[in-house]
């Protein structure tokens, strides 16, 4: 989970995000700013990945590789599924996690 106020930050658009040590962090990579508004308390991981896929798949959120964009839905999920454990441990990782 994230707190309101970096939720809030992301829903505004802002590039610079307040995280639990009061330090502002810039989050600009659109599958991490995602996420971070999925991080409410209500998913578990898999629940995550399903709502990360479905942004993707409905392309609300690029997910890009090089150049491509990456649009076929396995690709998707064989992409997502380590992305969300490594964005999972860089937002921890950023004092943006509350529990």
């Amino acid at each position: 989970m994230v707190s309101p106020l970096t939720r809030l930050q992301i829903a505004n658009g802002e590039r610079w995000i307040t995280n639990l040590r009061h330090n502002n962090v810039n989050l600009d990579e659109p599958v991490g700013r995602a996420l971070i508004s999925l991080l409410d308390g209500t998913r578990d991981r898999a629940a995550l990945l399903a709502d990360l896929t479905g942004l993707v798949e409905s392309g609300v959120v690029p997910l890009v590789v090089g150049d491509n964009p990456i649009t076929d839905l396995h690709e998707i999920r064989r992409l997502l599924t380590p992305t969300l454990e490594l964005l999972l441990t860089q937002l921890g990782r950023l004092a943006l996690l509350t529990r």
